[in-house]
């Protein structure tokens, strides 16, 4: 069906017809996004329609580099995490932080690339680093656990902790 088949044809009611197609929201929040936050906000594009989620929009520095972080911090985001994203370039990242040390299991279910996960505990030193952690296709999604506890995770496009030679035991910075 055509967006026009979708828009109530009622006197005043253009904008409320659009509100209710997927276009239409597309449209209207990307526009209430950009005006209301800036540069400052990530808004991710999925080929999941029925949801977008905005991100806040971080820095994680290494001693010989440093990525931008897509700052994951809620229940929602975090169960969504990279799902349906179409790739991860070198300088972008995705940071999931927890509100206190524990041991955070994730598997790449809908996630359409490998990429490095990285463990960091609360002294902002890392912990454990699994390498190329291979993209989900099948119904039962392998399930990456650290043996040690962590207060933040990191995902960084796969080989990344073997180009710029990221160990554990090396500190980051993370600026919010």
């Amino acid at each position: 069906m055509s967006l026009e088949g979708r828009v109530n044809k009622s006197k005043n009611s253009f904008f409320s017809g659009i509100r209710k197609s997927f276009v239409g929201k597309a449209v209207i929040y990307g526009l209430a996004t950009t005006l209301t936050f800036g540069s400052g906000y990530a808004l991710i594009g999925c080929d999941d329609e029925t949801k977008y989620v905005k991100y806040n929009v971080g820095r994680v520095i290494f001693d010989n580099v440093w990525v931008n972080s897509e700052i994951v911090d809620t229940p929602e985001k975090r169960e969504r995490g990279l799902m349906f994203h179409r790739k991860l370039t070198e300088k972008e990242s995705m940071l999931f932080i927890y509100d206190s040390e524990g041991i955070y299991k994730f598997w790449m279910k809908n996630v359409f690339f490998p990429v490095d996960i990285i463990w960091i505990d609360s002294n902002l030193s890392i912990v454990y680093i699994k390498r190329t952690a291979p993209p989900c296709t099948t119904v039962r999604c392998q399930i990456y656990t650290p043996p040690v506890t962590a207060k933040y995770v990191l995902e960084v496009m796969a080989n990344f902790t073997e180009k710029y030679n990221i160990k554990v035991g090396e500190h980051v910075k993370i600026m919010r």
